[in-house]
Parts: C-alpha cells; sequence; structure tokens
C-alpha cells in the first residue's frame, strides 16, 4: 500500500514539476497562440507517459491500476486547477486532460508490456 502510494505520488511529481518547468522557461517569452498551445500539449502527452511509466515502474505490480490511480489523482487536480485559473481557453483545458490520460495509460501499458516480455523470458 505505501509503495503503491508512493509511486503514484513520484509519478504526479514528476508531471508537475516537467509542466512547471515547461512553463518557467517559457513564462513572459511566448503568448497564448494556437502553435503554443499545441507544442504545451505534446509536451504534456510526453510527461504524462513518462509519468506513468515511472508510477508502474515504482509500484512493481498492476502496473495499469496504479496508472489510473495516477490518472484519477491528475484528473482531480485538473478540475482544482481549471477552477482556480480559468486563464486558458476552456477547449484547450480538456485536451490537456485528454493527453495526461492517453499519456499516463500509455507508459503505464509500456512498463506492463515490459513486465509480460521479461516474465516470458
Amino acid at each position: 500500500m505505501v509503495r503503491s502510494l508512493i509511486a503514484i505520488f513520484a509519478g504526479y511529481l514528476l508531471m508537475a514539476l516537467g509542466l512547471v518547468g515547461l512553463f518557467a522557461l517559457v513564462s513572459g517569452e511566448t503568448s497564448v497562440t494556437p502553435g503554443f498551445l499545441a507544442i504545451a500539449s505534446l509536451c504534456n502527452l510526453a510527461l504524462a507517459t513518462a509519468s506513468g511509466y515511472v508510477t508502474a515502474l515504482l509500484a512493481h505490480e498492476a502496473p495499469m491500476i496504479h496508472g489510473l490511480a495516477l490518472v484519477g489523482l491528475a484528473s482531480g487536480m485538473w478540475i482544482v486547477s481549471a477552477a482556480a485559473t480559468g486563464q486558458e481557453p476552456l477547449v484547450f483545458q480538456w485536451v490537456n486532460l485528454a493527453m495526461t490520460a492517453l499519456g499516463v495509460l500509455t507508459g503505464a501499458y509500456w512498463r506492463a508490456w515490459q513486465q509480460q516480455a521479461i516474465a516470458k523470458g
């Protein structure tokens, strides 16, 4: 149980710090244009995939269940963030939520696939 919580928290921390770092790099240098939003969504997808993989790797067991738990945590935090800020267009926020879920589950599935390949020898 503790290992699962640590794995989920570590995955979320990786995603959150990565996004904060990304926006710290570009803050003040760019305006919110469709091109910027597209690049930000792709970066979100990459960070979410890495986070899903790390969560599944640290959990050792049930990688997809841990990935779903990370999606749940990220979705809850997304609701809080969307309600609090509301600076980005609503469609961008929904796309980011979808990219987060897709990325996390892809990363968790990737790790599950690796575990099955290792088990087959």
